[in-house]
């Protein structure tokens, strides 16, 4: 049998033969460079007691190897010893081994677990790389560092109990990996370029003392989910907000004791805007539908097409039936009583009112399109529903001062009939409003918009002292002056992440406003936007946003906290003026840092 090895002074330079299990003669020290590279036939190899070194390449594609037996006296195995063994089943490796070269284990497709011996000197590059079977790993417990892409395009790993020791995740260490759920420890100081990118379905819960993320970290992954308390949410980037929020959703109860009151709000206020983007995700994030039935952020309108995205998840379709009964409370039951009724108003051809019926309650005028222009209401419901058709053409529009106690020509009994409107309900047929719409409807409480308009005109709902409520559409791009001017019962507000421009004194005077969302397009602040909000606590600037106009905060008494980015270049002077208990975050050398300090206004860099 010997003469199918060439040993040369203790080093084993070649094996020739095509056994399928290989003992290797006594006193090898070494296997060498190559030494059984390529061999299709060994299924097995026992090392000697006494070797101390496996040289690169020494196994290097022998596709049909599935089982080593390694000598406690191993303590090197240099490169791509193992690359592309693909039968490899398990490895044991020594106790006293104290280096592991790059790409090792490599593209060893079958390996299923390993343990990696106590006090390693040296780990090269990408050791498992490609292990795409590998579900198993025992690390050192001085394990201070897991090198560069170390564990790329192990897509079985699903959990990994990482040492307490560390302190490095390397470049790609956990790159193109799918459904791993990871628990960094609080000894990590840092995650290097793309540690997790290129992955599906990650989950990574960073530790307490982080303060920033890189976006670098998860390039190109998706469907992930990530958790780190202390990172302040809009330094994030939209990915990464996203990210941000399933890990919230998902977080274990002691992370989220540690999760500041003012950051899971944004996290909820970001939730609640996005909430059709989180709809597509909840098959695969199903804490995220609890968390959402729990703080009652999906609104009742929405829940028939979530029972349709989620009709094959049982339990989840289960718990939003519930929720939805809950939402039944008397003022959403006289909400449908009005769309039940407004199917009911469609009589007459093809289900539509007649020309004569309209005019009892609408003065309107047919456009050279053919559609109808709403002009005025004469009716005396205060719960309007305004019509879709009239006859056999639409409605596609409504004059300025339609419903406005400000309207000319009202009598003293019409103008102040005008002031008890409570609610109005705008079909999908209806593509622009008027200015001025609802001016002065001191009574009005809510309006439903159906998707079609593209505008909101300037000072629909000026004064509106009452309005709680108000649905935009989707379709909204853009929202004219005044246009919420003076809402002073308007809590909360979701604005369609359409819009492009909102303009100036849209939200002045709305004073117990306290919940915004503003869409990722806005590119500028515009003058008095928020002017007299006094209740506005926290907001959250678009990375879209470079300019701020006059008095676009001022007097927002209780505004604490504001991110301005570093595409910031225009602020105007008195932008914050008499916001005394705000302190705002900005980047370091950034245009917002040198026009705060030179102003004197608080702030601290990120």
């Amino acid at each position: 049998m010997n003469e199918n090895f060439e040993i040369l002074r203790g080093v084993l330079k070649g094996y020739y033969g095509t056994e399928r299990e290989v003992i290797v003669p006594k006193g090898v020290k070494e296997i060498g460079f190559k030494a059984f590279s390529e061999n299709d036939c060994i299924r097995k190899v026992i090392l000697p007691e006494g070797a101390v070194r496996i040289r690169s390449s020494a196994f290097n594609k022998c596709v049909n190897l599935e089982d080593i037996r390694l000598p406690e006296s191993l303590l090197y195995i240099d490169n791509y010893a193992f690359y592309f063994c693909g039968n490899l089943l398990k490895v044991s490796l020594p106790k006293k081994l104290k280096k592991i070269g790059n790409r090792a284990f490599a593209m060893c497709d079958s390996l299923i677990s390993v343990r990696i011996p106590e006090r390693m000197e040296e780990l090269g590059k990408n050791i498992f790389a490609g292990c795409t079977s590998l579900t198993d790993v025992v690390f050192p417990s001085d394990l201070e560092a897991i090198p560069e892409g170390m564990f790329f395009r192990c897509t079985s790993l699903r959990t990994l109990a990482l040492p307490p020791s560390l302190k490095t995740i390397g470049i790609s260490a956990f790159a193109c990996t799918e459904n791993l759920s990871l628990r960094l420890p609080e000894s990590l100081q840092k995650a290097e370029f793309r540690a997790f990118a290129y992955s599906k379905n990650l989950k990574v819960l960073f530790p307490l003392h982080f303060t920033e993320l890189s976006d670098s970290l998860f390039d190109y992954s998706e469907n992930y989910s990530i958790f780190a308390p202390n990172v302040p949410f809009a330094s994030l980037s939209a990915g990464g907000r996203k990210a941000s929020v399933l890990g919230y959703t998902e977080a274990p109860s002691d992370f989220l004791e540690a999760l500041p009151k003012e950051a899971e709000e944004e996290y909820l206020q970001y939730l609640r805007r996005y909430r059709k983007k989180f709809y597509l995700c909840m098959g695969e994030h199903e804490e995220l539908l609890r968390k959402m039935i729990e703080h009652r952020l999906i609104p009742y309108e929405d829940i028939d097409e979530l029972l349709a995205l989620l009709s094959e998840k049982t339990v989840l379709t289960a718990a939003l039936l519930e929720y939805q009964q809950s939402l039944l409370t008397p003022k959403m039951l006289r909400k449908l009583e009005r769309k039940a009724r407004r199917e009911e108003e469609r009589v007459f051809f093809g289900g539509a009112a007649t020309v004569t019926e309209m005019k009892k309650e609408w003065i309107f005028e047919k456009l050279e399109n053919g559609t109808y222009l709403l002009r005025s209401y004469k009716g005396t419901s205060t719960e309007i529903i305004v019509p879709d058709r009239i006859g056999n053409c639409e409605v596609s529009a409504i004059d300025d001062y339609a419903f406005s106690p400000f309207r000319l020509r009202l009598t003293g009994e019409q103008e102040q009939f005008r002031r008890t409107i409570t609610s109005v309900t705008i079909p999908d047929t209806i593509k622009r409003i008027g200015k001025n719409l609802f001016y002065g409807c001191s009574a009005l409480e809510e309006v439903l918009f159906s998707d079609g308009m593209t505008d909101l005109g300037e000072s629909t709902f000026c004064d509106c002292k009452k309005l709680t409520s108000v649905r935009l559409p989707e379709t909204l791009k853009r929202i004219h002056k005044a246009a919420f001017s003076n809402c002073r019962s308007l809590t909360r507000l979701d604005l369609p992440n359409g819009i492009g421009k909102i303009e100036k004194l849209a939200f002045q005077g709305c004073n117990s406003l306290t919940e915004i969302n503003l869409p990722e397009k806005l590119r500028s602040v515009a003058p008095s936007l928020f002017e007299n909000c006094f209740d506005l606590k926290e907001i959250q600037l678009p990375e879209s946003v470079t300019s701020i106009g006059a008095c676009a905060f001022r007097n927002c008494l209780n505004l604490k906290q504001l991110y301005l980015s570093e595409k910031i270049n225009r602020i105007s002077n008195d932008s914050f003026q008499y916001c005394n208990s705000l302190t705002i975050q900005t980047c370091k050398g950034s245009y917002a840092e040198r026009f705060l300090k030179d102003r004197e206004i608080r702030y601290a860099l990120q």
